[in-house]
């Protein structure tokens, strides 16, 4: 049996995916619309056909894809190019060094592609979540084509770390401690860490101690901050120490989080959203997180409401996981 042939349900299923992208490309669909589907059935695929549909036709839109991780985005631009889209025409940003090394000159992770200028001229535009969830402003620079707002904006992934929304809060004070343990206090190079990890555990274990069973005890955002770079270089060094849940943390630590506890257990959660300043775009996940979505941002609308979707009965149930 060949399982790379799509069921009519899901050939109908994408159809419908790559009319929505026309039309909020061209003004006729506007909102922000997610899209449930699981992993495997097509839903990068289509960004990519789409946009080499564009390239191919010479059609007068542009693209700008978030992701969160860098080296997704790296295979994207890779498909784009083995689908006909020149190199130079699809602009890629991210934080840090195409090639990480550790202290001993070791290399960690070298990206296939590097780090791109001159975005606003590229017609294809790839580039992380954090890159762009900073602020209003900061985000606008992301979303020019020739000083135009770009025609489509696709989140892919909501979830910024999947199947991580809660970190146990004892751990994670914990962990701050080991890493403050072992950071020269004295190291210049170093010290916006020094005083993040200092925060950060002074945090959570003032509102540990001060835990209100009633109340929705959110925690304060410290006055310490990292840049989006150091994010990227600290979140490395944490993975190569072995301290993911660390590594975790500190790629969310920038959003709204409580803490939750239940008897000698708490937990820290964050909220799960897409940046409200963007008015027009499509959200890309697996059902579960489409779900979640809509309950957490109430300006999130499900795809399956879109009139083409209507028809289709079972949206994107049952369908087969295969790659498209």
């Amino acid at each position: 049996m060949n399982t790379n042939v799509l069921s009519i349900p899901h050939r109908k299923t994408l159809y419908c995916l790559l009319e929505a992208f026309s039309a909020m490309a061209n003004g006729t669909l506007k909102g922000r619309f997610a899209w449930g589907l699981a992993p495997g059935l097509g839903k990068s695929r289509a960004v990519i056909k789409w946009a080499a549909a564009v390239h191919i036709q010479q059609a007068p839109f542009s693209l700008v894809v978030c992701a969160s991780r860098v080296e997704q985005l790296c295979t994207m631009k890779a498909d784009m190019i083995s689908a006909g889209i020149p190199e130079a025409s699809i602009g890629l940003l991210y934080s840090g060094p195409q090639v990480t090394r550790d202290s001993k000159g070791k290399e960690l992770r070298k990206l296939a592609f590097p780090s791109t200028e001159d975005n606003d001229s590229r017609p294809f535009f790839l580039a992380t979540h954090a890159r762009v969830k900073v602020n209003a402003a900061h985000m606008q620079q992301y979303h020019l084509f020739h000083e135009t707002p770009r025609s489509l904006m696709v989140w892919d992934e909501s979830l910024l770390i999947s199947d991580t929304e809660l970190f146990d809060a004892r751990t994670l004070i914990k962990q701050l401690g080991a890493q403050l343990s072992v950071l020269p206090v004295t190291d210049g190079d170093h010290v916006d860490l020094h005083n993040w990890l200092t925060e950060w555990s002074a945090v959570l274990t003032t509102n540990f101690k001060e835990f209100v069973a009633a109340g929705l005890n959110m925690l304060p955002t410290p006055s310490f901050t990292l840049s989006l770079d150091q994010q990227t270089v600290y979140g490395e060094r944490f993975t190569a120490d072995g301290d993911d849940l660390l590594a975790d943390f500190l790629k969310v630590c920038d959003q709204p989080m409580r803490l939750l506890r239940h008897g000698t257990q708490a937990v820290v959660s964050y909220s799960v959203v897409v940046p409200s300043e963007l008015k027009n775009i499509m959200v890309l996940d697996a059902s579960y997180a489409v779900r979640k979505l809509e309950l957490a941002d109430t300006t999130i609308q499900n795809a399956e409401r879109l009139p083409a979707c209507k028809a289709l009965c079972d949206f994107a149930v049952d369908l087969p996981t295969t790659d498209c």
